[in-house]
Protein backbone atom coordinates (compact mmCIF):
# COMPACT_ATOMS: atom_id res chain seq x y z
CA UNK A 1 0.00 0.00 0.00
CA UNK A 2 1.46 3.79 -0.76
CA UNK A 3 0.37 6.01 1.76
CA UNK A 4 0.04 9.80 0.60
CA UNK A 5 2.83 12.26 1.46
CA UNK A 6 0.92 14.06 4.34
CA UNK A 7 1.08 10.63 5.93
CA UNK A 8 4.82 10.57 5.47
CA UNK A 9 4.89 14.52 6.78
CA UNK A 10 3.29 13.76 10.00
CA UNK A 11 4.39 10.69 10.88
CA UNK A 12 8.42 11.64 10.23
CA UNK A 13 7.66 15.16 12.11
CA UNK A 14 6.05 12.59 15.05
CA UNK A 15 8.88 10.14 15.10
CA UNK A 16 11.06 13.31 15.28
CA UNK A 17 9.40 15.21 18.29
CA UNK A 18 9.23 11.75 19.75
CA UNK A 19 12.57 11.03 19.90
CA UNK A 20 13.78 15.00 20.97
CA UNK A 21 11.34 14.37 23.76
CA UNK A 22 12.66 11.41 25.15
CA UNK A 23 16.26 12.73 24.59
CA UNK A 24 15.28 15.95 26.98
CA UNK A 25 13.05 13.40 29.38
CA UNK A 26 16.45 11.23 29.89
CA UNK A 27 18.35 14.38 30.59
CA UNK A 28 16.20 15.56 33.03
CA UNK A 29 15.26 12.54 34.74
CA UNK A 30 19.13 11.19 34.85
CA UNK A 31 21.29 13.84 35.60
CA UNK A 32 20.79 15.14 39.09
CA UNK A 33 21.28 18.66 39.02
CA UNK A 34 18.76 18.91 36.63
CA UNK A 35 16.15 16.75 38.15
CA UNK A 36 16.53 17.97 41.48
CA UNK A 37 15.96 21.62 40.63
CA UNK A 38 12.22 22.07 41.41
CA UNK A 39 11.72 24.23 37.84
CA UNK A 40 11.76 21.41 35.72
CA UNK A 41 9.34 19.13 37.47
CA UNK A 42 6.53 20.76 35.43
CA UNK A 43 8.62 20.48 32.39
CA UNK A 44 8.95 17.02 32.82
CA UNK A 45 4.73 16.52 33.17
CA UNK A 46 4.16 18.47 29.96
CA UNK A 47 6.90 16.46 27.76
CA UNK A 48 5.61 13.40 29.34
CA UNK A 49 1.76 14.31 28.22
CA UNK A 50 3.31 15.61 24.83
CA UNK A 51 4.56 12.04 24.00
CA UNK A 52 1.75 10.48 25.21
CA UNK A 53 -0.53 12.56 22.76
CA UNK A 54 1.62 11.89 19.90
CA UNK A 55 1.55 7.99 20.80
CA UNK A 56 -1.68 8.29 20.05
CA UNK A 57 -1.86 10.55 16.98
CA UNK A 58 0.47 7.99 15.49
CA UNK A 59 -2.37 5.59 16.38
CA UNK A 60 -5.03 7.06 15.02
CA UNK A 61 -2.92 8.08 11.47
CA UNK A 62 -1.92 4.60 11.06
CA UNK A 63 -5.74 3.28 11.72
CA UNK A 64 -7.62 5.99 8.89
CA UNK A 65 -4.18 5.28 6.10
CA UNK A 66 -4.63 1.76 6.52
CA UNK A 67 -8.30 2.01 5.15
CA UNK A 68 -7.30 3.82 2.41
CA UNK A 69 -8.93 7.02 3.79
CA UNK A 70 -8.82 8.51 7.17
CA UNK A 71 -12.22 7.66 8.51
CA UNK A 72 -13.30 8.90 12.34
CA UNK A 73 -12.68 6.40 15.10
CA UNK A 74 -15.89 4.65 16.16
CA UNK A 75 -17.15 3.53 19.84
CA UNK A 76 -14.84 3.59 22.37
CA UNK A 77 -11.71 4.38 20.55
CA UNK A 78 -13.38 7.79 19.14
CA UNK A 79 -13.65 8.61 22.67
CA UNK A 80 -10.47 7.53 24.01
CA UNK A 81 -8.98 9.50 20.80
CA UNK A 82 -10.38 12.70 22.01
CA UNK A 83 -9.74 12.09 25.48
CA UNK A 84 -5.92 12.12 24.19
CA UNK A 85 -6.12 14.80 22.08
CA UNK A 86 -8.30 17.63 23.99
CA UNK A 87 -8.33 16.41 27.58
CA UNK A 88 -4.62 15.69 27.05
CA UNK A 89 -3.93 19.47 25.59
CA UNK A 90 -6.17 21.29 27.95
CA UNK A 91 -4.54 19.66 31.06
CA UNK A 92 -0.93 20.88 29.84
CA UNK A 93 -2.63 24.73 29.00
CA UNK A 94 -3.47 24.57 32.99
CA UNK A 95 -0.28 23.18 33.89
CA UNK A 96 1.06 25.72 32.18
CA UNK A 97 -0.60 28.38 34.41
CA UNK A 98 0.23 26.37 37.48
CA UNK A 99 4.12 26.88 36.33
CA UNK A 100 3.63 30.91 35.98
CA UNK A 101 2.19 31.03 39.60
CA UNK A 102 5.08 28.35 40.84
CA UNK A 103 7.91 30.73 38.78
CA UNK A 104 6.98 33.53 40.97
CA UNK A 105 6.91 31.81 44.29
CA UNK A 106 10.43 30.14 42.93
CA UNK A 107 12.40 33.52 42.59
CA UNK A 108 10.34 36.10 44.40
CA UNK A 109 8.99 33.29 47.96
CA UNK A 110 11.72 31.13 48.66
CA UNK A 111 11.09 30.56 52.33
CA UNK A 112 7.46 29.06 51.23
CA UNK A 113 9.57 26.13 50.25
CA UNK A 114 12.60 25.88 52.55
CA UNK A 115 11.60 22.97 54.32
CA UNK A 116 10.77 19.50 53.10
CA UNK A 117 6.91 19.93 54.42
CA UNK A 118 6.59 23.51 53.07
CA UNK A 119 7.62 21.57 49.36
CA UNK A 120 5.55 18.87 49.70
CA UNK A 121 2.47 21.37 49.68
CA UNK A 122 3.89 24.36 48.27
CA UNK A 123 5.39 22.79 45.10
CA UNK A 124 3.77 19.05 44.83
CA UNK A 125 0.68 19.24 46.00
CA UNK A 126 -0.78 21.35 43.73
CA UNK A 127 0.47 19.99 40.48
CA UNK A 128 -1.17 16.74 41.94
CA UNK A 129 -4.50 18.07 42.62
CA UNK A 130 -4.73 20.41 39.36
CA UNK A 131 -4.04 17.33 37.76
CA UNK A 132 -6.39 15.17 39.55
CA UNK A 133 -9.17 17.52 38.94
CA UNK A 134 -8.37 17.82 35.07
CA UNK A 135 -8.24 13.73 34.15
CA UNK A 136 -11.55 13.19 36.46
CA UNK A 137 -13.34 16.47 34.54
CA UNK A 138 -12.10 14.92 31.14
CA UNK A 139 -12.61 11.67 31.84
CA UNK A 140 -16.07 12.22 32.71
CA UNK A 141 -17.34 14.09 29.91
CA UNK A 142 -15.37 11.85 27.57
CA UNK A 143 -16.23 8.79 28.80
CA UNK A 144 -20.26 9.92 30.00
CA UNK A 145 -22.27 6.37 30.43
CA UNK A 146 -25.32 8.34 29.83
CA UNK A 147 -25.35 9.18 26.31
CA UNK A 148 -24.46 7.90 23.01
CA UNK A 149 -21.21 9.68 21.74
CA UNK A 150 -20.52 9.55 18.04
CA UNK A 151 -18.54 11.98 15.97
CA UNK A 152 -21.56 13.79 14.52
CA UNK A 153 -22.55 17.65 13.63
CA UNK A 154 -18.83 17.64 12.86
CA UNK A 155 -17.42 21.19 12.18
CA UNK A 156 -14.21 21.92 10.55
CA UNK A 157 -11.63 23.07 13.00
CA UNK A 158 -13.19 21.66 15.66
CA UNK A 159 -12.52 17.88 16.78
CA UNK A 160 -15.61 15.97 16.83
CA UNK A 161 -16.65 16.20 20.45
CA UNK A 162 -18.33 13.58 22.99
CA UNK A 163 -22.28 13.98 23.51
CA UNK A 164 -21.41 15.75 27.32
CA UNK A 165 -20.21 18.42 25.73
CA UNK A 166 -24.03 18.64 23.80
CA UNK A 167 -24.72 20.57 26.61
CA UNK A 168 -24.03 24.21 25.92
CA UNK A 169 -22.88 25.09 29.83
CA UNK A 170 -20.66 22.29 30.13
CA UNK A 171 -19.38 23.09 26.52
CA UNK A 172 -18.87 27.12 27.97
CA UNK A 173 -17.60 26.24 31.21
CA UNK A 174 -15.17 24.11 29.23
CA UNK A 175 -13.48 26.39 27.03
CA UNK A 176 -13.93 29.77 28.97
CA UNK A 177 -12.58 28.16 32.37
CA UNK A 178 -9.63 25.66 30.52
CA UNK A 179 -8.57 27.84 27.89
CA UNK A 180 -9.99 31.74 27.92
CA UNK A 181 -9.17 32.25 31.61
CA UNK A 182 -6.20 30.22 32.06
CA UNK A 183 -4.77 32.13 29.04
CA UNK A 184 -5.22 35.55 30.32
CA UNK A 185 -3.68 34.64 33.46
CA UNK A 186 -0.91 33.09 31.54
CA UNK A 187 -0.11 36.22 29.71
CA UNK A 188 -0.85 38.65 32.94
CA UNK A 189 1.49 36.38 34.97
CA UNK A 190 4.17 36.25 32.25
CA UNK A 191 4.39 39.92 31.72
CA UNK A 192 4.21 40.33 36.02
CA UNK A 193 7.44 37.84 35.69
CA UNK A 194 9.44 39.78 33.42
CA UNK A 195 8.83 43.16 35.51
CA UNK A 196 9.51 41.68 38.85
CA UNK A 197 12.48 40.07 37.86
CA UNK A 198 13.75 43.24 36.17
CA UNK A 199 12.55 45.45 39.67
CA UNK A 200 14.63 43.10 41.71
CA UNK A 201 17.80 43.42 39.05
CA UNK A 202 17.69 46.71 40.05
CA UNK A 203 16.83 47.25 43.55
CA UNK A 204 19.23 43.82 44.39
CA UNK A 205 21.89 44.29 42.08
CA UNK A 206 23.22 40.57 42.42
CA UNK A 207 24.99 39.13 39.49
CA UNK A 208 24.68 35.37 40.84
CA UNK A 209 20.96 35.56 41.79
CA UNK A 210 20.13 37.66 38.79
CA UNK A 211 22.01 34.78 36.21
CA UNK A 212 19.66 31.97 38.14
CA UNK A 213 16.70 34.46 38.00
CA UNK A 214 16.84 35.14 34.05
CA UNK A 215 17.61 31.38 33.16
CA UNK A 216 14.50 30.45 35.24
CA UNK A 217 12.39 33.48 33.67
CA UNK A 218 13.50 32.73 30.34
CA UNK A 219 12.80 29.00 30.20
CA UNK A 220 8.80 30.14 31.60
CA UNK A 221 8.50 33.01 29.26
CA UNK A 222 9.42 30.56 26.33
CA UNK A 223 6.73 28.15 27.32
CA UNK A 224 3.80 30.74 28.18
CA UNK A 225 4.43 32.47 25.28
CA UNK A 226 4.59 29.31 22.91
CA UNK A 227 1.40 28.04 24.72
CA UNK A 228 -0.40 31.46 23.79
CA UNK A 229 0.49 31.60 20.48
CA UNK A 230 -0.65 28.26 19.92
CA UNK A 231 -3.86 28.45 21.58
CA UNK A 232 -5.21 31.31 21.72
CA UNK A 233 -6.72 31.93 18.74
CA UNK A 234 -8.14 28.34 18.67
CA UNK A 235 -9.72 28.44 22.06
CA UNK A 236 -11.21 32.30 20.88
CA UNK A 237 -12.22 31.51 17.23
CA UNK A 238 -14.48 27.87 19.42
CA UNK A 239 -15.73 30.11 22.27
CA UNK A 240 -17.16 32.50 19.13
CA UNK A 241 -18.45 29.85 17.13
CA UNK A 242 -20.49 27.74 19.87
CA UNK A 243 -21.84 30.71 21.39
CA UNK A 244 -22.80 32.13 17.75
CA UNK A 245 -21.25 35.47 18.47
CA UNK A 246 -20.43 35.80 14.63
CA UNK A 247 -22.65 35.03 11.20
CA UNK A 248 -19.53 34.76 9.35
CA UNK A 249 -17.92 31.58 8.05
CA UNK A 250 -14.92 30.81 10.06
CA UNK A 251 -14.18 27.48 8.91
CA UNK A 252 -11.01 28.16 7.53
CA UNK A 253 -9.50 30.48 10.87
CA UNK A 254 -10.74 27.23 13.01
CA UNK A 255 -9.19 24.74 10.46
CA UNK A 256 -6.07 27.24 10.42
CA UNK A 257 -5.82 27.82 14.53
CA UNK A 258 -6.02 23.87 14.57
CA UNK A 259 -3.46 23.59 13.11
CA UNK A 260 -1.18 26.02 14.75
CA UNK A 261 -2.84 24.06 18.10
CA UNK A 262 -1.61 20.75 17.33
CA UNK A 263 2.26 22.54 16.94
CA UNK A 264 2.44 22.33 20.56
CA UNK A 265 2.74 18.89 20.21
CA UNK A 266 5.81 18.90 17.56
CA UNK A 267 7.68 21.73 18.21
CA UNK A 268 7.79 22.19 21.83
CA UNK A 269 10.41 19.68 23.04
CA UNK A 270 12.76 21.82 21.06
CA UNK A 271 11.52 24.85 22.44
CA UNK A 272 12.03 22.93 25.91
CA UNK A 273 15.81 22.22 24.30
CA UNK A 274 16.56 25.73 23.26
CA UNK A 275 15.65 27.29 26.45
CA UNK A 276 17.33 25.41 29.16
CA UNK A 277 21.20 26.15 28.59
CA UNK A 278 22.27 23.72 31.02
CA UNK A 279 20.45 20.90 29.08
CA UNK A 280 22.10 21.63 26.43
CA UNK A 281 25.02 21.71 28.45
CA UNK A 282 24.64 18.04 29.56
CA UNK A 283 23.44 16.60 26.10
CA UNK A 284 27.14 18.22 24.64
CA UNK A 285 28.70 16.50 27.52
CA UNK A 286 26.66 13.30 26.52
CA UNK A 287 27.09 13.59 23.06
CA UNK A 288 30.80 13.99 23.62
CA UNK A 289 31.06 11.36 25.93
CA UNK A 290 29.31 8.64 23.24
CA UNK A 291 31.83 10.13 20.64
CA UNK A 292 34.99 9.53 23.31
CA UNK A 293 33.78 5.81 23.73
CA UNK A 294 33.10 5.22 20.09
CA UNK A 295 36.53 6.28 19.31
CA UNK A 296 40.08 3.76 19.12
CA UNK A 297 42.00 4.21 22.42
CA UNK A 298 45.77 3.42 21.98
CA UNK A 299 46.37 1.00 24.82
CA UNK A 300 49.95 1.06 26.62
CA UNK A 301 51.90 -2.51 26.73
CA UNK A 302 55.13 -4.06 27.27
CA UNK A 303 57.20 -5.84 25.48
CA UNK A 304 60.05 -7.77 26.80
CA UNK A 305 62.36 -9.04 24.54
CA UNK A 306 63.54 -13.08 26.35
CA UNK A 307 67.01 -12.89 24.23
CA UNK A 308 68.62 -9.67 25.94
CA UNK A 309 65.83 -8.56 28.85
CA UNK A 310 65.33 -5.75 27.72
CA UNK A 311 62.13 -3.76 28.51
CA UNK A 312 60.47 -1.82 25.60
CA UNK A 313 57.08 0.02 25.86
CA UNK A 314 54.38 0.44 23.10
CA UNK A 315 51.27 0.74 22.18
CA UNK A 316 48.59 -1.40 20.42
CA UNK A 317 45.25 -0.09 19.38
CA UNK A 318 41.94 -2.07 20.63
CA UNK A 319 39.00 -1.87 19.33
CA UNK A 320 36.01 -0.06 19.73
CA UNK A 321 34.76 0.22 22.79
CA UNK A 322 31.17 1.21 21.47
Amino acid sequence: MSYPIDFWIAFASSIICVLCSLLVLYCLLFYRTLRSALNNHIIILLLILIILRILEFLGTTFYGFAADQFMLPMGFYFLFSYFCDYGLYSIQIILVLWANIERHILIFHNQWISTKKKRFYVHYMPPMLLLIYSLLFYILITFNPFCDSSPLNIIPGIPPSPCALNNAIIATVDILLHHIIVILLIAILSIALIVRVILQKQRLNQPIQWQKHRKMMIQMIFTSVFYLICDAPWAILVFIVKNNLLQYNLDTPLIVALTLRNYVMYLYPFICLASLSELRSKMKDTFLCWRHLSQVVPLRTITIEPRIGRTILGTQPVAHLS
